[in-house]
């Protein structure tokens, strides 16, 4: 804006100063001066007015006329713009970790407010115990539960794993059969129904698709907060212990 500035005044001014740049012709000139501002211009009278425009002819330059130079004037600033984020498609549950990180780290307001960041940092990538958690509770819920049915699952999972230990007891003292390879395509099909579906359970459910006690321990933080953060509590609390 400034270079463009400093030529309409250059020729503003000579116009005021020099009546033979007033009509057509002299339009012409100050036209041909605004494209080429530093191109020397012919003698007067080196070419006549029907001439003027078509290439390789000389230009017709009235008296008084001074060509302006924008040579010492800073070149225009370009405004910078952010790369284009390479776009990716949102994984499926059944899908591992590590795209589902490469994903949230790309879309960051879908991630929930209580995982954590690898860096601590209001803008990095979520923990991958986290997005475990995140993943492992949702996966057993097939299309078409109920909003309603599905919170009481999550709910009942993150109390299940947010106590240290209480998977391993509840699993070992009912002798629930256990795979010993977790299956993320599993789906419970049992009643979501409330006073159908306890803790007990979804426990079972759990062990029969393999969630090994390793897992558990993994995410029992991850859990905790979840919960925290599902019944109204401060997540970033450091006793991890829930009243009765």
């Amino acid at each position: 804006m400034g270079e463009a500035r400093h030529r309409i005044q250059h020729l503003l001014a000579q116009i005021a100063a020099n009546p033979a740049l007033t009509g057509v012709q002299g339009l012409r000139v100050l036209n041909e001066h605004w494209r080429n501002p530093d191109r020397r211009s012919a003698p007067l009278g080196t070419a006549p007015a029907r001439s003027y425009g078509r290439r390789g002819s000389p230009q017709y330059t009235p008296p008084g006329l001074v060509p302006t130079s924008t040579a010492h004037l800073p070149p225009p600033s370009r405004t910078w713009t952010e790369p284009a984020k390479p776009r990716i498609n949102q994984p499926r549950l059944a899908d591992a970790v590590s795209r589902w990180i490469e994903w949230l780290s790309l879309h960051q307001s879908r991630i929930p407010a209580w995982m954590e960041r690898v860096d601590g940092t209001m803008d990095g990538a979520p923990r991958a115990e986290n997005v475990e958690l995140h993943l492992m509770i949702r996966r057993p819920v097939g299309r078409g539960v109920s909003v309603d049915d599905r919170g009481r699952w999550i709910s009942l999972s993150q109390e299940l794993f947010s106590v240290q230990g209480l998977y391993r007891h509840i699993v070992q003292r009912g002798n629930y059969p256990r795979q010993p390879v977790y299956s993320p395509d599993a789906r419970f099909a049992g009643s979501y129904r409330e006073g159908e579906l306890t803790l007990f359970h979804v426990a079972r459910w759990y062990a029969s698709a393999g969630v090994g006690y390793d897992l558990a321990d993994r995410v029992q933080v991850s859990a905790w907060r979840a919960r925290a953060l599902f019944h109204g509590r401060d997540y970033a609390e450091t006793q991890y212990v829930f009243p009765g």
